[in-house]
Protein backbone atom coordinates (compact mmCIF):
# COMPACT_ATOMS: atom_id res chain seq x y z
CA UNK A 1 0.00 0.00 0.00
CA UNK A 2 1.37 3.40 -1.01
CA UNK A 3 1.41 6.65 0.92
CA UNK A 4 0.39 9.63 -1.20
CA UNK A 5 1.61 13.18 -0.70
CA UNK A 6 0.49 16.31 -2.52
CA UNK A 7 3.13 18.98 -1.92
CA UNK A 8 1.58 22.09 -3.49
CA UNK A 9 0.72 20.21 -6.67
CA UNK A 10 3.69 17.84 -6.67
CA UNK A 11 2.30 14.32 -6.19
CA UNK A 12 4.51 11.70 -4.55
CA UNK A 13 3.75 8.00 -4.02
CA UNK A 14 5.92 6.17 -1.48
CA UNK A 15 5.86 2.46 -0.66
CA UNK A 16 7.93 0.74 2.01
CA UNK A 17 8.21 -2.65 3.68
CA UNK A 18 8.94 -1.03 7.06
CA UNK A 19 6.13 0.27 9.28
CA UNK A 20 8.42 2.62 11.21
CA UNK A 21 9.43 4.42 8.03
CA UNK A 22 5.82 4.87 6.89
CA UNK A 23 4.79 6.05 10.38
CA UNK A 24 7.55 8.68 10.42
CA UNK A 25 6.69 9.78 6.91
CA UNK A 26 3.03 10.27 7.82
CA UNK A 27 3.97 12.34 10.87
CA UNK A 28 6.54 14.55 9.13
CA UNK A 29 4.36 15.23 6.08
CA UNK A 30 0.95 15.04 7.79
CA UNK A 31 -0.18 18.36 6.31
CA UNK A 32 0.44 17.02 2.78
CA UNK A 33 -1.05 13.54 3.20
CA UNK A 34 -3.75 12.41 0.78
CA UNK A 35 -5.92 9.37 1.38
CA UNK A 36 -5.76 8.20 -2.20
CA UNK A 37 -4.04 9.83 -5.15
CA UNK A 38 -3.93 6.65 -7.23
CA UNK A 39 -6.04 8.27 -9.96
CA UNK A 40 -3.91 11.42 -10.08
CA UNK A 41 -0.79 11.95 -12.13
CA UNK A 42 2.12 10.88 -9.93
CA UNK A 43 5.16 13.13 -10.28
CA UNK A 44 7.49 10.94 -8.24
CA UNK A 45 7.32 7.26 -7.28
CA UNK A 46 9.60 5.91 -4.53
CA UNK A 47 10.08 2.33 -3.38
CA UNK A 48 11.89 2.42 -0.03
CA UNK A 49 13.00 -0.94 1.38
CA UNK A 50 14.75 -1.87 4.63
CA UNK A 51 16.84 -5.00 4.01
CA UNK A 52 19.27 -7.22 5.82
CA UNK A 53 21.67 -6.90 2.90
CA UNK A 54 21.73 -4.68 -0.20
CA UNK A 55 21.91 -6.81 -3.38
CA UNK A 56 25.24 -6.19 -5.09
CA UNK A 57 23.62 -6.50 -8.52
CA UNK A 58 21.76 -3.17 -8.05
CA UNK A 59 24.96 -1.15 -8.57
CA UNK A 60 26.53 -1.89 -11.98
CA UNK A 61 30.21 -2.74 -12.17
CA UNK A 62 32.96 -0.71 -13.86
CA UNK A 63 31.49 2.75 -13.16
CA UNK A 64 33.55 5.88 -12.61
CA UNK A 65 32.21 8.21 -9.90
CA UNK A 66 30.42 11.30 -11.13
CA UNK A 67 31.31 13.00 -7.85
CA UNK A 68 32.13 11.96 -4.32
CA UNK A 69 31.00 13.72 -1.18
CA UNK A 70 31.26 13.13 2.56
CA UNK A 71 27.77 11.66 2.47
CA UNK A 72 27.82 9.56 -0.70
CA UNK A 73 29.41 8.49 -3.97
CA UNK A 74 27.37 9.19 -7.11
CA UNK A 75 27.46 7.25 -10.40
CA UNK A 76 25.47 7.46 -13.62
CA UNK A 77 24.75 4.98 -16.39
CA UNK A 78 22.06 4.80 -19.10
CA UNK A 79 19.99 7.62 -17.61
CA UNK A 80 20.06 6.19 -14.09
CA UNK A 81 21.75 7.84 -11.13
CA UNK A 82 23.15 5.64 -8.39
CA UNK A 83 24.03 6.99 -4.95
CA UNK A 84 26.03 4.80 -2.61
CA UNK A 85 25.87 6.01 0.99
CA UNK A 86 28.94 4.01 1.89
CA UNK A 87 27.14 0.69 2.20
CA UNK A 88 24.32 1.84 4.50
CA UNK A 89 21.92 2.96 1.76
CA UNK A 90 21.90 2.63 -2.02
CA UNK A 91 19.54 4.55 -4.27
CA UNK A 92 18.75 4.30 -7.96
CA UNK A 93 16.90 7.19 -9.55
CA UNK A 94 15.58 7.94 -13.03
CA UNK A 95 14.94 11.68 -13.45
CA UNK A 96 13.26 10.95 -16.81
CA UNK A 97 10.74 8.48 -15.38
CA UNK A 98 10.71 10.10 -11.91
CA UNK A 99 11.10 6.71 -10.27
CA UNK A 100 13.39 5.86 -7.36
CA UNK A 101 14.45 2.71 -5.55
CA UNK A 102 16.04 3.32 -2.14
CA UNK A 103 17.48 0.31 -0.30
CA UNK A 104 19.10 0.38 3.11
CA UNK A 105 20.38 -1.75 5.97
CA UNK A 106 20.29 1.17 8.44
CA UNK A 107 16.74 2.39 9.18
CA UNK A 108 17.75 5.85 10.39
CA UNK A 109 19.95 6.54 7.39
CA UNK A 110 17.37 5.08 5.03
CA UNK A 111 14.67 7.40 6.34
CA UNK A 112 17.01 10.40 6.31
CA UNK A 113 17.72 9.82 2.60
CA UNK A 114 14.02 9.28 1.83
CA UNK A 115 12.94 12.43 3.69
CA UNK A 116 15.55 14.67 2.06
CA UNK A 117 14.96 13.08 -1.34
CA UNK A 118 11.28 14.09 -1.23
CA UNK A 119 12.16 17.63 -0.15
CA UNK A 120 14.87 17.91 -2.83
CA UNK A 121 12.67 16.89 -5.74
CA UNK A 122 9.54 18.76 -4.60
CA UNK A 123 11.69 21.82 -3.81
CA UNK A 124 13.09 21.86 -7.33
CA UNK A 125 9.56 21.63 -8.73
CA UNK A 126 8.45 24.57 -6.59
CA UNK A 127 11.52 26.63 -7.54
CA UNK A 128 10.68 26.26 -11.23
CA UNK A 129 7.14 27.44 -10.41
CA UNK A 130 8.58 30.56 -8.79
CA UNK A 131 7.92 29.37 -5.23
CA UNK A 132 11.07 29.42 -3.12
CA UNK A 133 12.03 28.02 0.27
CA UNK A 134 13.95 30.16 2.73
CA UNK A 135 15.93 28.75 5.66
CA UNK A 136 13.92 30.32 8.47
CA UNK A 137 10.86 29.83 10.62
CA UNK A 138 7.67 31.74 10.04
CA UNK A 139 4.59 32.62 12.07
CA UNK A 140 1.55 34.79 11.47
CA UNK A 141 -0.60 36.89 13.79
CA UNK A 142 -3.68 38.91 12.85
CA UNK A 143 -2.91 38.67 9.15
CA UNK A 144 0.73 39.73 9.44
CA UNK A 145 3.68 37.39 8.99
CA UNK A 146 7.20 37.19 10.39
CA UNK A 147 10.10 35.31 8.80
CA UNK A 148 13.00 34.71 11.20
CA UNK A 149 16.30 33.65 9.64
CA UNK A 150 19.11 32.04 11.63
CA UNK A 151 22.13 29.91 10.76
CA UNK A 152 22.21 26.21 11.57
CA UNK A 153 22.65 25.69 15.32
CA UNK A 154 21.47 29.26 15.81
CA UNK A 155 18.54 28.31 18.05
CA UNK A 156 15.83 28.78 15.43
CA UNK A 157 13.56 25.95 16.55
CA UNK A 158 13.98 26.89 20.22
CA UNK A 159 12.88 30.47 19.55
CA UNK A 160 10.04 29.22 17.35
CA UNK A 161 8.79 26.91 20.10
CA UNK A 162 9.06 29.67 22.72
CA UNK A 163 6.77 31.87 20.61
CA UNK A 164 4.28 29.02 20.23
CA UNK A 165 4.20 28.50 23.99
CA UNK A 166 3.62 32.16 24.85
CA UNK A 167 1.43 33.55 22.09
CA UNK A 168 -1.61 32.75 20.00
CA UNK A 169 0.04 32.59 16.60
CA UNK A 170 -0.46 30.53 13.46
CA UNK A 171 2.31 28.22 12.24
CA UNK A 172 3.95 28.88 8.91
CA UNK A 173 6.98 26.62 9.13
CA UNK A 174 9.61 25.53 11.61
CA UNK A 175 12.33 25.43 8.96
CA UNK A 176 11.35 26.37 5.39
CA UNK A 177 8.48 28.80 4.72
CA UNK A 178 7.74 29.58 1.09
CA UNK A 179 7.92 32.92 -0.71
CA UNK A 180 6.74 33.24 -4.28
CA UNK A 181 8.01 35.52 -7.03
CA UNK A 182 5.19 38.00 -6.36
CA UNK A 183 6.13 38.46 -2.69
CA UNK A 184 3.54 36.17 -1.11
CA UNK A 185 4.49 34.34 2.11
CA UNK A 186 3.03 30.83 2.25
CA UNK A 187 3.21 28.11 4.94
CA UNK A 188 5.20 24.92 4.55
CA UNK A 189 4.20 23.02 7.69
CA UNK A 190 6.44 20.03 8.30
CA UNK A 191 7.28 18.54 11.71
CA UNK A 192 9.10 20.58 14.36
CA UNK A 193 12.67 19.47 15.14
CA UNK A 194 14.05 20.06 18.65
CA UNK A 195 17.02 18.93 20.75
CA UNK A 196 14.74 18.14 23.70
CA UNK A 197 11.02 17.63 24.18
CA UNK A 198 9.46 20.88 25.46
CA UNK A 199 7.73 20.37 28.80
CA UNK A 200 5.30 23.25 28.18
CA UNK A 201 3.30 21.16 25.73
CA UNK A 202 1.49 17.90 26.33
CA UNK A 203 3.14 15.66 23.75
CA UNK A 204 1.79 12.14 23.43
CA UNK A 205 4.07 9.20 22.70
CA UNK A 206 2.65 8.84 19.20
CA UNK A 207 3.37 12.50 18.37
CA UNK A 208 7.17 12.34 18.27
CA UNK A 209 10.18 10.16 17.55
CA UNK A 210 13.94 10.54 17.94
CA UNK A 211 15.49 11.43 14.60
CA UNK A 212 19.06 10.09 14.38
CA UNK A 213 21.14 11.78 11.69
CA UNK A 214 24.55 10.62 10.53
CA UNK A 215 26.43 13.94 10.41
CA UNK A 216 24.31 16.02 12.76
CA UNK A 217 23.10 15.85 16.32
CA UNK A 218 20.05 13.66 16.99
CA UNK A 219 16.81 15.60 17.35
CA UNK A 220 13.21 14.95 18.28
CA UNK A 221 10.79 15.16 15.38
CA UNK A 222 7.47 16.40 16.77
CA UNK A 223 4.07 16.44 15.10
CA UNK A 224 2.50 19.87 14.62
CA UNK A 225 -0.63 18.48 16.27
CA UNK A 226 1.23 18.52 19.60
CA UNK A 227 1.30 22.33 19.55
CA UNK A 228 -2.42 22.82 18.97
CA UNK A 229 -2.00 25.79 16.62
CA UNK A 230 -3.63 26.72 13.34
CA UNK A 231 -1.70 26.68 10.08
CA UNK A 232 -1.06 30.20 8.80
CA UNK A 233 -2.80 31.56 5.73
CA UNK A 234 -0.91 33.07 2.82
CA UNK A 235 -0.05 36.69 3.49
CA UNK A 236 1.44 39.69 1.68
CA UNK A 237 2.17 41.75 4.79
CA UNK A 238 5.26 40.32 6.48
CA UNK A 239 8.68 41.29 7.81
CA UNK A 240 12.13 39.68 7.92
CA UNK A 241 14.29 39.24 10.99
CA UNK A 242 17.71 37.67 11.29
CA UNK A 243 18.36 36.55 14.87
CA UNK A 244 21.86 36.37 16.34
CA UNK A 245 23.15 34.84 19.55
CA UNK A 246 24.78 37.49 21.72
CA UNK A 247 25.83 38.24 25.31
CA UNK A 248 23.44 41.14 25.87
CA UNK A 249 21.18 41.08 28.94
CA UNK A 250 18.23 42.37 26.94
CA UNK A 251 17.34 41.61 23.31
CA UNK A 252 17.27 44.52 20.91
CA UNK A 253 16.40 45.10 17.27
CA UNK A 254 18.27 47.09 14.63
CA UNK A 255 16.62 47.96 11.27
CA UNK A 256 18.40 46.54 8.23
CA UNK A 257 19.36 48.58 5.21
CA UNK A 258 18.00 47.39 1.87
CA UNK A 259 21.49 46.22 0.90
CA UNK A 260 21.92 44.20 4.09
CA UNK A 261 18.49 42.59 3.69
CA UNK A 262 19.40 41.58 0.14
CA UNK A 263 22.66 40.03 1.38
CA UNK A 264 20.85 38.02 4.04
CA UNK A 265 18.20 36.85 1.57
CA UNK A 266 20.97 35.88 -0.83
CA UNK A 267 22.48 33.72 1.90
CA UNK A 268 19.29 32.12 3.25
CA UNK A 269 17.14 31.91 0.09
CA UNK A 270 19.12 32.40 -3.15
CA UNK A 271 22.05 30.16 -2.20
CA UNK A 272 19.92 28.54 0.47
CA UNK A 273 22.51 27.57 3.09
CA UNK A 274 20.84 25.18 5.52
CA UNK A 275 17.91 24.25 3.28
CA UNK A 276 16.98 20.55 3.64
CA UNK A 277 17.95 19.26 0.21
CA UNK A 278 20.37 16.64 -1.08
CA UNK A 279 22.75 17.83 -3.78
CA UNK A 280 22.74 14.52 -5.64
CA UNK A 281 18.97 14.67 -6.27
CA UNK A 282 18.68 18.41 -6.92
CA UNK A 283 21.68 18.65 -9.25
CA UNK A 284 21.29 16.67 -12.49
CA UNK A 285 23.64 16.27 -15.45
CA UNK A 286 23.34 17.70 -18.95
CA UNK A 287 22.59 21.05 -20.63
CA UNK A 288 18.83 20.87 -20.04
CA UNK A 289 19.22 20.74 -16.28
CA UNK A 290 21.95 23.39 -16.42
CA UNK A 291 19.36 25.71 -17.95
CA UNK A 292 16.83 24.73 -15.25
CA UNK A 293 19.32 25.43 -12.46
CA UNK A 294 20.23 28.76 -14.07
CA UNK A 295 16.54 29.65 -14.26
CA UNK A 296 16.08 28.71 -10.60
CA UNK A 297 19.00 30.91 -9.58
CA UNK A 298 17.64 33.92 -11.44
CA UNK A 299 14.13 33.35 -10.11
CA UNK A 300 15.45 33.22 -6.56
CA UNK A 301 17.71 36.22 -7.08
CA UNK A 302 15.07 38.49 -8.61
CA UNK A 303 12.63 37.48 -5.87
CA UNK A 304 15.26 38.43 -3.29
CA UNK A 305 15.84 41.80 -4.96
CA UNK A 306 12.12 42.54 -5.02
CA UNK A 307 11.70 41.51 -1.39
CA UNK A 308 14.65 43.64 -0.26
CA UNK A 309 13.07 46.68 -1.92
CA UNK A 310 9.53 46.13 -0.68
CA UNK A 311 9.89 44.53 2.77
CA UNK A 312 11.44 45.61 6.06
CA UNK A 313 14.23 43.69 7.73
CA UNK A 314 15.67 43.73 11.24
CA UNK A 315 18.61 42.23 13.08
CA UNK A 316 17.64 40.76 16.46
CA UNK A 317 20.48 40.45 18.98
CA UNK A 318 19.18 37.91 21.46
CA UNK A 319 19.70 37.64 25.18
CA UNK A 320 20.05 34.32 26.98
CA UNK A 321 16.40 34.61 28.06
CA UNK A 322 14.32 32.91 25.36
CA UNK A 323 11.09 34.39 26.73
CA UNK A 324 12.40 37.92 26.28
CA UNK A 325 13.57 37.09 22.76
CA UNK A 326 10.12 35.80 21.83
CA UNK A 327 8.46 38.86 23.34
CA UNK A 328 10.75 41.19 21.37
CA UNK A 329 9.72 39.51 18.11
CA UNK A 330 6.02 39.61 18.93
CA UNK A 331 6.25 43.30 19.88
CA UNK A 332 7.80 43.95 16.48
CA UNK A 333 5.15 41.88 14.71
CA UNK A 334 2.33 43.77 16.45
CA UNK A 335 3.58 47.22 15.44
Amino acid sequence: MAIYLNILGYNVAVSSNDDTITTHLKMDFEHFLKNDNSKSIIDLTIDCQLLGEIPSAILPKNLKPLFQRQNSITYEKDGLRYNDYYGKVLSRFSAIKNEALILGIDRDKLYEVLYLFILSRSGKYLDLKGIHKIHAFSIAHKGKGLVCMQPMRGGKSTLFTEILSQFDVAIGSDDTPLINEFGLLAPFPLRVSLDTLPDRFKINDDQYYLMNREFYKSKYSISLKAFDKKIANNCIDFIFVEAHRSTYDEPFLVPMTKVRLLKRLFHHMVIGFGLPIIFEYFWESGPRDFLRKTLIFYKRFFSAVKLSLTKKGYDLYMSKDSKKNAQALMKLLNK
